[in-house]
């Protein structure tokens, strides 16, 4: 795990070894599927992988999640293959990792935020369903880890105006605005949240990713009524409203009396909370599991043998005459 986990960081920036970082990728997936494995990631991480990204003190379900966040988060227009498998991932796990750091927190809601901004979501049909992974990713953190978890929803509280920005995006296009919402109000009762609490400013997303580094070519789709009703329809947003109209009125309450006057007081509230009867009811834990294709198949057995071939080169272990599975380009 350690292992593929450092490759899928150091494959990034190097064209020529995206094949490994496909491979860590898809291996990691399968390992998601397993129940003990997902757990094994609430251990604590050391901190000893020599990569480049910030120290923190987490889990290696952090460092997975910081992992995915800055491959997701480049502007290489080769990584965009792996997006969906790294969300899958997240979304396998997510129903087994606690105690997620203020950081890795911040990093989701941060990818949460600029995907679901209207110059991405636009840019592409398929980026419709990175945003809906998202969405069911926190949905398991909140049903089956909300004691766990009270950095990660203390972070969805105080951005919970981005929850309800999307739900409302287009809004103006229809005469008919959809019933029980009131983005306005609570957004007000965000930010008076924040502001009474005194926390600190909620993480900005990373400066190396402007939304449309990662547009498909596909070109950028036209937001109508029509298309924002029935994406609407798609969101499982339920959750994270409830959670948000039931606590931050409380939240509130509690600061402008003095109750709530820091962060580990906020997160203790948070823990002894119990949201039991006031969420949806969850749905049974799910397994989004890989399923081999033919292309993948096809993929795999190419890269296998190209990397057999390469590694064998001096002395020569193949007749490169006689090759046919890939080409060979020779140097004069």
């Amino acid at each position: 795990m350690r292992v593929m986990i450092y490759y899928l960081y150091v494959c990034r920036i190097e064209a020529a070894k995206t094949g490994l970082l496909h491979a860590c990728a898809i291996v990691i997936l399968k390992l998601s599927c397993e129940r003990d494995f997902c757990i094994a990631l609430n251990q604590r991480y050391p901190g000893d992988l020599p990569i480049d990204i910030p120290k923190f003190d987490g889990t290696y379900a952090d460092l997975l999640i910081l992992i995915c966040h800055k491959l997701m988060m480049s502007s290489e227009e080769i990584l965009k293959s792996v997006f969906h498998v790294l969300l899958t991932i997240l979304y396998n796990v997510s129903p087994y990792i606690t105690n997620l750091s203020v950081s890795t927190s911040s990093k989701l809601v941060s990818l949460f935020e600029l995907f679901s901004s209207k110059k991405f979501l636009l840019a592409s049909p398929n980026n419709q369903q990175y945003i809906i992974f998202l969405l069911d990713i926190f949905n398991n953190l909140i049903h089956y880890q909300y004691s766990g978890n009270s950095r990660m929803i203390y972070t969805l509280l105080r951005k919970a105006n981005v929850f309800y920005d999307l739900y409302n995006m287009g809004i103006e296009l229809d005469s008919a605005s959809p019933d029980g919402i009131t983005p306005l109000e609570q957004h007000i009762l965000e930010q008076q949240l924040i502001s009474s609490i005194g926390a600190a400013a909620s993480s900005k997303s990373e400066k190396s990713m402007d939304p449309g580094s990662v547009e498909s070519s596909g070109g950028i789709m036209e937001l109508t009524a029509e298309f924002m009703a029935t994406f609407r329809q798609k969101l499982p947003l339920q959750t994270i409203f409830a959670l948000a109209e039931f606590l931050v009125p409380k939240m509130k309450y509690l600061a402008d009396n003095g109750q709530l006057e820091g962060e580990e007081q906020v997160l203790t509230f948070l823990e002894k909370t119990s949201v039991v009867g006031i969420l949806p009811p969850p749905h049974p834990v799910m397994i989004r599991r890989y399923i081999s294709t033919t292309h993948t198949t096809t993929w795999f057995t190419t890269y296998i043998w190209g990397v057999l071939y390469l590694r064998n080169i001096h002395p020569p272990l193949f007749d490169a005459k006689l090759i046919r599975l890939f080409a060979i380009a020779r140097k004069d």
